[in-house]
């Protein structure tokens, strides 16, 4: 895993950084301490950028295909890179028609995305495609103030990227997760005071297949979001995901508001309003990997619909 932090001393043989890592570092992992030298100083501000695959503006909502764009070079494209880059800032860039990403944040530390936003991608398909952000192996980056309305993915946080935060953005019409932590190191996110909604799944946390992509950093809180219109489910934690917090979030109009399987265990559920979910408000399932400890306290849960559904007695349901 990569992890850069700011050096705050430097005592004889012994370096302090502003935080800890937050990976287990057994002796026979050889970790390393390395300087790594980031350009400073960058802002990409108040720009619209449009691919040149007009042919994009015609894919309907929820497609999972890719444009027959004039020049395929923009399938593989993305809007904005940042990279190797110590609080790059990108405000009010509005983005479209681009295959990949609407702004990628790699390798970058305290990356900045506020105001603009993306939508009608060229490239929708396999994972890699049709994402408003991407956050890569980046640590504390702040997505703000920011709109997806039709991509693949609206923001995605993936492969080792820790201290992510996705605060007051308007995320909609998305073909998969509007959100998706994606796994592999992925730790201490938070979720805060968005508006996601009719998409197939508002949030996800451990996408992306339990071998290649299990979610093994803990520590994902929601807090205070409008989750609604989510199609099979709102919220999807599953591939080992632990520690996940929903706080006071209203999660409604799904078939399941939440879902939490494969492995997920420690999920504290407190104080959010569940209404109109079809099939039911909680589905817990899949013992068998190790799913585990779901804790549910204060919540308001609307009419009829069955609170926790499941058929195996091995999981953990404590009401507190």
């Amino acid at each position: 895993h990569d992890f850069i932090a700011r050096v705050v001393a430097i005592t004889g043989l012994e370096v302090t950084i502003d935080r800890p890592v937050p990976y287990p570092l057994p002796a026979d992992s050889a970790p390393r301490l390395a300087p790594a030298q980031l350009v400073q100083g960058t802002a990409v501000r108040g720009l619209t950028l449009e691919g040149a695959c007009p042919e994009a503006a015609v894919l309907p909502a929820y497609s999972a295909g890719q444009a027959e764009c004039t020049n395929p070079f923009v399938l593989q494209t993305s809007a904005v890179l940042t990279s190797w880059a110590y609080r790059p800032e990108i405000r009010d860039v509005r983005v479209r028609h681009f295959g990949r990403f609407g702004t990628h944040v790699e390798r970058s530390l305290e990356a900045v995305v506020v105001g603009g936003g993306m939508t009608l991608p060229a490239h929708y398909g396999g994972g890699g495609s049709g994402y408003g952000v991407h956050a890569i192996r980046a640590n504390r980056t702040l997505v703000y103030d920011y709109e997806v309305v039709q991509a693949r993915h609206a923001v995605v946080i993936d492969f080792g990227s820790t201290e992510s935060q996705v605060i007051r953005s308007r995320l909609a019409t998305c073909t998969f997760s509007a959100l998706d932590v994606h796994g592999e190191a992925s730790y201490d996110t938070l979720v805060l005071g968005n508006e996601i909604t009719a998409s197939n799944g508002s949030a996800v946390v451990g996408g992306g297949g339990r071998q290649v992509h299990c979610n093994d950093g803990p520590r994902h809180h929601f807090v205070g979001n409008l989750m609604r219109q989510g199609g099979f489910f709102n919220v999807h934690l599953n591939d080992y995901s632990s520690y996940v917090y929903l706080d006071h979030n209203t999660i409604e109009d799904s078939g399941y508001a939440l879902v939490v399987e494969s492995g997920t265990t420690d999920t504290y559920i407190r104080r959010n309003a569940f209404s109109q979910s079809r099939a039911g408000h909680i589905l817990a399932t899949g013992s068998i990997h190790g799913t585990d400890r779901i804790f549910i306290e204060d919540n308001l849960f609307d009419g009829s619909e069955d609170l926790v559904i499941s058929a195996e007695p091995e999981i953990e349901v404590v009401w507190v």
